[in-house]
């Protein structure tokens, strides 16, 4: 029997033993390492990947640190070769210079925010302006961090963002809750972090694992630092924090423990506090182009390779004594042989035709890489294209990366928004995000059409025989000269449109209409004086 204790006296339990037993707990106070850090079957599938399109799509010192996963050693190239070859290695990265261009047209001009009630200041749009400002609780603007979800996007297919808010006191007030200091921000979460998650039927986010490392503290004494292991769990109400520490000397355990837990931010709203975007693979360029660039990479440090030895004195000497020759010469050193009457000795020299051939390989394929990416117009110069390219021609590649501009300008309105809506509901703000004005890159060219078509149809004299149509063409010009506009004003500007005639004879029947729908009035009110007369 167990001896329980109820709220007014003890009793026994009559319950079995093996059938008494504590309900599990939803966070235990340990959990070892090798569980926590189970890795969801997407992300093992594309992790290798990801790495290698992060460094591509970084360039600089990062791609250089990266040099053995880029580049593929040669067969029986000798070890100390492929080691030069590593240091010689300076990379070309033209997917980081796709990214940099793509960005830069994104946010050229400042983006313009529409919420669903137009507010004239307040708190709740006092509290937007500063978290546009500072949005991570570290400096970065709402539009850097959208830079970052691009960044995330183009390199690993999708992008992460969880927002949070400082965790109040016992006993905070709701006047605390709204103080600055404890507003909601976001932190962009690589891919390479979030290792795991769950979803529902429906595709959304039940649980999500995330994974972050850090330094600790040095020992002033001996320098040596610990390295800490941060996991974060989140389900649709509440929230852990485990922690792994390695000490110096090495780890001695195998579990992480539990540091903090609770309700998160967006509990009330029963979702998980970390959002995910994922876009379609025509905008996914580090998947599109990350293994061609590869391949140019290769062939251009063996070019430089090629290039450095060409320039080099190769001596080669002809004997009809081998063994003598091996004797003399061991291959880890420097040797003396004397040389025989009949024996021959010269110098190689790499053919000119050789390395011009490995050069147009290069061009070739960062051609190619471009193309990948949709930037067919910057690969377009003399030395990589043996012919002319027509205007026409050029028109039309540049249509198609404009194209995919507009669609990278969607989906930031869109990571904008979900961000903007969540981080509201966070802080406990009513005010919701409805719109994003700008990032959009193709309005001149509908309204270009459509005013061509007007005046084509004015010609032909079609404005009085169809002028459904002549109305549909006008309402297609101003939704693309007012793209840009704030709602109202777009919403204002076709309804009037709407509302107007559609041709002079429509105009005359109106005016007509209207002055005897004022007559009718006028002669009703007069048989109304005169029955009260």
């Amino acid at each position: 029997m167990l001896e329980t204790q109820t709220g007014y006296s003890r009793e026994y339990n009559s319950m079995p033993d093996e059938l008494v037993t504590e309900a599990p707990a939803k966070f235990p106070g340990k959990v070892k390492l090798t569980a926590i850090r189970t890795k969801h079957p997407e992300y093992v599938k594309w992790e290798n990947h990801w790495r290698l399109y992060d460094a591509l799509m970084s360039g600089g010192a990062k791609l250089k640190g990266s040099a053995t996963a880029v580049l593929t050693r040669r067969v029986a190239e000798d070890k100390t070769a492929w080691e030069k070859r590593l240091e010689r290695f300076a990379p070309d990265s033209p997917l980081a210079s796709a990214l940099s261009w793509y960005s830069s047209e994104l946010f050229s001009d400042e983006p313009g925010f529409d919420f669903a009630k137009k507010e004239q200041g307040g708190p709740n749009k006092e509290w937007f302006e500063r978290f546009r400002k500072n949005a991570d609780r570290a400096g970065t603007d709402l539009v850097e961090v959208a830079r970052e979800a691009v960044r995330h996007f183009t390199t690993y297919c999708c992008s992460w963002v969880h927002i949070d808010r400082p965790k109040l006191a016992e006993g905070a007030t709701l006047a605390d809750d709204r103080q600055e200091e404890n507003d909601p921000y976001v932190v962009m979460r690589s891919p390479l972090e979030v290792i795991n998650w769950s979803e529902d039927k429906d595709g959304l986010l039940e649980k999500v694992v995330i994974e972050t490392h850090r330094l600790g503290d040095f020992d002033i004494a001996t320098g040596k630092r610990s390295k800490i292991t941060d996991f974060f769990v989140y389900d649709r109400e509440e929230f852990a924090h485990y922690q792994h520490v390695e000490t110096p000397e090495g780890a001695k355990e195998d579990f992480a423990a539990l540091q903090d837990e609770g309700r998160h931010p967006l509990a009330e709203e029963g979702i998980v506090p970390v959002l995910r975007l994922t876009v379609s693979p025509q905008l996914w360029l580090a998947d599109r182009a990350g293994y061609i660039q590869s391949d140019m990479l290769n062939a251009d440090s063996e070019l430089s390779w090629a290039m450095n030895n060409a320039l080099l004195a190769q001596p080669w000497i002809k004997t009809k004594k081998a063994d003598r020759f091996d004797a003399a010469v061991p291959r880890d050193g420097v040797g003396l042989m004397l040389l025989e009457p009949e024996d021959e000795v010269g110098y190689l020299q790499q053919e000119v035709a050789i390395l011009a051939d490995g050069e147009r390989r290069v061009a070739a394929k960062k051609d190619a890489v471009l193309r990948a990416a949709h930037l067919l117009p910057l690969a377009r110069d003399a030395g990589t294209t043996s012919m002319n390219q027509s205007g026409v021609s050029k028109e039309m590649d540049f249509r198609l990366t404009m194209s995919i501009l507009e669609g990278m300008g969607d989906q930031v309105k869109k990571f904008l928004i979900e961000t903007v809506n969540a981080a509201a509901k966070a802080g406990g703000r009513e005010i919701e995000l409805v719109d994003i004005r700008g990032l959009h890159f193709t309005p001149d060219e509908a309204a270009r059409m459509a005013s061509t078509n007007l005046q084509d149809a004015r010609l032909l004299g079609l404005e009085t025989v169809t002028p459904t149509a002549i109305q549909y063409l006008r309402k297609v010009w101003l939704q693309s000269a007012l793209a840009d506009a704030q709602r109202e004003v777009k919403e204002g500007a076709i309804k009037e449109l709407e509302d107007a005639p559609s041709s002079k004879e429509e105009a005359e029947r109106k005016e007509k209409l209207r002055a005897e729908q004022l007559a009718a009035a006028a002669g009703g009110e007069d048989d109304d004086g005169d029955e009260e007369a």
